[in-house]
């Protein structure tokens, strides 16, 4: 009479087993795509920050120049880098215009899309 239970009871240990392996495979696999999706983000960041460093210094160094060539032009240093300042301050308007008819709203959609989709 000890056939039957031993059947039942060796099917739930093996079931429990089962469950038990399938559990920290789902546990493994959400994590994996976790560490994914946080790996792609950072990337993205990362590749943003690079890109919009070399960006500032391009278009720092872009002003210096032309401060020293418009100083040359006009005569005195200082009006040159006047006349660049100025641009620097329409440069700023712009992007605030920009940034206030939809551009943070772009901004933002973009970097959680990122984010969700990986892209």
């Amino acid at each position: 009479m000890s056939g039957p239970a031993d059947d039942l009871g060796g099917w739930v240990n093996d079931l429990t087993g089962e469950a038990k392996a399938y559990a920290e495979r789902t546990r493994e696999q959400v994590l994996l795509e976790v560490s994914k999706r946080t790996a792609i983000a950072l990337a993205g960041v990362v590749v943003w920050f690079v890109r919009i460093t070399n960006a500032v210094l391009a278009f720092s160094l872009l002003l210096v120049a032309g401060g020293l060539w418009l100083g040359d032009l006009l005569g005195d240093r200082a009006l040159g880098f006047l006349a660049m300042a100025g641009v620097c301050v329409l440069v700023g308007l712009i992007f605030a215009l920009y940034w206030r008819s939809g551009g943070r709203e772009r901004f933002m959609l973009g970097i959680i899309n990122a984010i969700v989709h990986g892209k």
